[in-house]
């Protein structure tokens, strides 16, 4: 019925999707647009090797009074799995958010303390500034 085997095809849809990510793995602030781009219509390129090639294996073998339920499963089992990923990457975004800020808290206690120090030695103003929390700290956070 099929001239290509539809393993065949979603294997190179896997290998293109792949080397896609591995290009984006590269991506840094001033990445260009062109670079981005390109790596864009290489993943779409991969999703057309792997969709239509997934949903005829998947009903490969499956009677024709049974492609409704077989498209029902089909589809379940493509949003459940689309929600696992979802709520993985959330968590996984969530925790590395977690321990960045406390890397970055505990930089920020060292400043505040030394300059709280600096503030001690500075006169009046600044020990009333650092004693009730006036706008000198915030002025000299904004510069760096």
């Amino acid at each position: 019925m099929s001239k290509v085997d539809a393993r065949l095809l979603v294997a190179i849809g896997l290998a293109i999707g792949g080397t896609s990510l591995l290009w984006m793995s590269r991506f840094y602030l001033d990445v260009s647009f062109r670079f981005m781009m390109t790596t864009r219509i290489v993943q779409s390129l991969a999703l057309a090797f792997l969709f239509v090639p997934l949903n005829t294996l998947a009903f490969k073998g499956i009677e024709p009074a049974q492609t409704n339920h077989a498209s029902a499963l089909i589809n379940l089992a493509r949003n459940f799995g689309g929600s696992i990923g979802i709520s993985f990457a959330s968590t996984l975004l969530t925790r590395r958010e977690q321990f960045h800020q406390s890397r970055a808290g505990r930089g920020r206690a060292a400043a505040e303390r030394r300059l709280f120090g600096l503030r001690k030695s500075a006169g009046p103003r600044a020990r009333f500034d650092a004693k009730f929390g006036g706008h000198s700290y915030e002025s000299l956070s904004a510069d760096q």
